[in-house]
């Protein structure tokens, strides 16, 4: 990991550069002879790197749909950190009918490929995606190398950008990264790694909604831009890739501590908001322990982590909320609770853990049946400093 490169960040505050992304009057010149002719020896470039990847990783003998630009140097929104997007498009299902295992290879093979090569046109990175060309891409420009010719012509249009709201959502993703930066740093490495891979999964789930619902500049997605425009991508990958390196790597005196515990400590978050309503989440009908039950975000403390920092990671993996302090309410055995009233971000429910999440009062979580009852006495305890009967966590 780059810790110079990090430091900068830090004392650059973010770099937010929202100017970067106004649209400029003609397309990229260095690219461009006109806005109806990319420059031949471009083409002649892209189309040799595409072939070169495509023959080096044997993916030649399929059908090849297309070989496409896209991105801001197919557009006018391009800038000094435009990236030239280059799509290949294959029918997934020309390789195998699993999708999602082809989809997890190329995105492997092509992000291997770009890490491994660096070539810049004019100072432009040039990066390759292997896209399944029965998907679509959303972009409002979209140039056919095979074709010479526009497939989605850009056009000059003055799109208005929430700037304050992008800016607070890039922030916001920025200080989350840093936190994984910080577990990293104090070697909490299966919590950097844990914590990286749901932001990484955010951040793609927030981009995908965004560029569906708003395209390209929409919020969400120009948050993104920036993060990526700025290295904090790079970064959280970094913190992924040298967080797992770690947690697999093993000397003598490390043996011992990777045997977990036989019974492993839980926590659990009572989480109120500002009327003191409590978030309430379904479990799922797949689980084996209370399926369909009422019950407050919280799961097992992985081996090196805290009480407080598993219950903010499972928070964070069941809710995908950022909770804060925490203040111990009660513990039994092996089970921890806490309550907050300290969260941020929109709840992003995992459907594999909970169907469905509702804020519900102390009045009503007392008398639905669906609760759990051990959790029901926890409540009254925190209401009014005692229960009634035995708590059996089992």
């Amino acid at each position: 990991m780059n810790e110079n490169k990090w430091k900068r960040f830090l004392e650059e505050e973010y770099s937010i550069d929202l100017p970067s992304l106004d649209l400029k009057d003609e397309l990229a010149p260095d690219i461009w002879v006109n806005e109806n002719k990319l420059k031949p020896e471009i083409r002649q470039k892209l189309m040799k790197i595409a072939e070169d990847f495509l023959k080096e990783k044997k993916l030649d003998e399929f059908d090849i749909k297309d070989i496409t630009i896209t991105g801001s140097l197919a557009n006018y929104n391009w800038s000094k950190y435009s990236d030239i997007d280059l799509h290949i498009l294959i029918d997934y299902r020309d390789i195998d009918e699993n999708v999602e295992l082809v989809r997890d290879y190329l995105n492997a093979i092509k992000s291997v490929w770009n890490r491994l090569h660096d070539i810049k046109f004019y100072g432009y990175e040039v990066e390759i995606y292997v896209q399944d060309s029965r998907e679509p891409h959303i972009s409002t420009g979209v140039w056919s190398l095979m074709n010479n010719s526009w497939i989605e012509k850009p056009s000059k249009f003055k799109p208005t950008i929430d700037s304050q709201s992008v800016s607070k959502k890039a922030t916001f993703l920025i200080k989350e990264i840093e936190k994984a930066k910080k577990f990293f740093d104090s070697d909490r490495f299966a919590q950097a790694y844990k914590f990286s891979d749901l932001l990484k999964k955010k951040i793609k789930r927030m981009r995908q909604c965004g560029l569906e619902e708003g395209g390209i500049f929409s919020v969400e997605n120009l948050a993104f831009k920036l993060l990526r425009r700025n290295g904090y991508i790079e970064t959280l990958f970094d913190i992924y890739n040298d967080s797992y390196d770690q947690l697999s790597s093993l000397d003598e005196t490390e043996r011992d501590d990777l045997l977990f515990e036989e019974k492993q400590s839980a926590a659990k978050v009572l989480i109120f908001d500002e009327n003191d309503n409590i978030l309430m989440l379904r479990r799922g009908d797949n689980m084996t322990w209370m399926p369909n039950r009422l019950d407050v975000p919280g799961g097992y403390v992985e081996k090196g982590e805290s009480l407080m920092d598993g219950a903010e990671r499972e928070t964070m993996e069941e809710t995908s909320l950022t909770i804060s302090d925490l203040k111990p309410v009660e513990s039994f055995g092996n089970v921890h609770f806490f309550k907050t009233k300290s969260y941020s971000g929109n709840i992003n429910l995992d459907l594999n853990e909970n169907s469905e999440y509702n804020w519900m009062s102390y009045n009503d979580i007392i008398t639905n049946p669906d609760v759990i009852p051990d959790l029901k006495r926890i409540i009254k305890k925190e209401k009014f400093g005692n229960y009634d009967l035995k708590v059996d966590f089992k």
